[in-house]
């Protein structure tokens, strides 16, 4: 599905992307389903021993985008294994889960654009 946008709404949509007005609060929704998505995650493939990295999962806040995951050093462990561990990814499933929600979202926004 692609999005129309003819030249008298060109205006309003620089407005709006220039501001970051409604942009800005998609990209927190969508950072935050992700990090819960994460969270529950790392509970369900049972990679939770102090909880440390369960507690450590962050969205960190970017001018154009959102930096989502663990902060503890181990974490990459988990997600892809090493030789004596199974991988338990938690991460890149959480993302996987929420894409087409996410994409969706987006679609929604940049529709008001629309004639």
């Amino acid at each position: 599905m692609g999005v129309r946008v003819t030249k008298n709404r060109i205006d309003d949509m620089q407005r709006d992307l220039s501001t970051g007005f409604g942009l800005e609060s998609l990209l927190d929704k969508a950072a935050a389903d992700v990090q819960g998505r994460m969270m529950d995650n790392i509970v369900k493939v049972d990679f939770v021993d102090t909880g440390a990295t369960l507690t450590s999962v962050r969205v960190e806040r970017k001018r154009r985008h959102r930096l989502i995951g663990p902060t503890t050093h181990y974490a990459v462990y988990g997600e892809f294994g090493t030789r004596h561990m199974r991988a338990r990814p938690f991460a890149a499933p959480a993302l996987k889960s929420n894409r087409r929600a996410i994409t969706r979202a987006f679609e929604k926004y940049f529709e008001r654009f629309e004639n």
